[in-house]
C-alpha cells in the first residue's frame, strides 16, 4: 500500500491559511472575551495586547471539528429562537451559540461543546462539564439575565449529546472575580506571570504563549520589547 500525502498536506496547509487569515482580519477589542474565562491572567493580558498565539495545527483542526460539530447539532434542534448573539456583560463580551426556548424556564443560553469520546466518558461519569464551561455559560445568563443556562456536551466521535441545565449563580462572583482581575492588571499596568487556572494550560502543547511561561514578571515586558515591540508599546502607553 502506497500513501498519497498531496491531498493531506493541501488539507493543513488551506486549513492553516484559513485560521490565520482570520486572526489577521480579527480586530481586537480589547474586551475580555467569555471564551477566555477560563484562561490563566497572563493570557488574557497577553491577547490584550495583541501578541500572537501559537497556530498548533492540532489545535486548529480540532477547532473546525467543534465548528461543524457545533453547526449540525443546532440545525437539528426546533426551538432555537436566535444563534451567534453577541452578548456584553461588565464589558465582557462573547457570541452565545444559540438562544433555546424551554417550557419550565422560557429562553435560556446554550453552549454547545464538541470533546473526544474520552472526555464525553469522563464527563458523564462525573455528571457536570468542565468550569471552564460553566464559566463561560455563566457569562451569557448573566448577560441575558436568566437564573439559569445550558450546556449541551457533544461526542465528537459519534454526535451523541448530553445537555446539563445549570444555575447562573453558581459561578456569578467567580465570573465577577475573572474580570475585576484582568480591569485591574490593565488599569495598574501589573503584568501577571503565569499561573495555570486548570492543569493542562501548563502543557505546551496547549499553551496559547508557550514561551512567557517561566518568565518573571520582568521578563516578560523585556521579551515583549525585544521581540513583540507594537505589543510592548501598547502595554506602556497603558495607564
Amino acid at each position: 500500500m502506497k500513501l498519497y500525502p498531496i491531498i493531506d498536506d493541501e488539507f493543513r496547509k488551506n486549513l492553516n491559511i484559513e485560521f490565520a487569515n482570520e486572526r489577521e482580519e480579527h480586530i481586537a477589542s480589547g474586551k475580555l472575551s467569555a471564551s477566555n474565562l477560563g484562561k490563566p491572567l497572563l493570557w488574557q493580558v497577553l491577547k490584550y495586547l495583541e501578541v500572537p498565539r501559537v497556530q498548533d495545527e492540532y489545535v486548529c483542526m480540532k477547532f473546525q471539528r467543534g465548528r461543524d460539530v457545533e453547526k449540525s447539532f443546532i440545525q437539528r434542534l426546533s426551538n432555537v429562537e436566535t444563534t451567534q448573539k453577541e452578548i456584553s456583560y461588565m464589558n465582557c463580551v462573547g457570541l452565545v451559540d444559540a438562544d433555546y426556548r424551554t417550557k419550565e424556564y422560557g429562553i435560556l443560553p446554550l453552549e454547545i461543546k464538541s470533546v473526544t469520546s474520552w472526555k464525553f466518558k469522563h464527563i458523564k461519569i462525573e455528571n457536570i462539564p468542565d468550569e471552564q464551561y460553566q464559566l463561560q455559560g455563566t457569562l451569557y445568563a448573566l448577560a441575558e439575565k436568566t437564573p439559569k443556562f445550558l450546556i449541551t456536551v457533544v461526542n465528537a466521535d459519534d454526535f451523541r449529546p448530553i445537555t446539563f441545565l445549570l444555575d447562573t449563580e453558581t459561578l456569578h462572583r467567580e465570573v465577577v472575580r475573572i474580570i475585576e482581575n484582568y480591569d485591574k492588571a490593565l488599569a495598574t499596568r501589573q503584568m501577571p506571570t503565569f499561573i495555570p487556572r486548570y492543569k493542562w494550560q501548563e502543557n505546551d502543547k496547549y499553551s496559547d504563549y508557550p514561551e512567557f511561561t517561566l518568565l518573571t514578571t520582568n521578563q516578560i515586558v523585556e521579551l515583549l520589547k525585544v521581540k513583540y515591540p507594537k505589543s510592548y508599546e501598547k502595554w506602556a502607553k497603558l495607564k
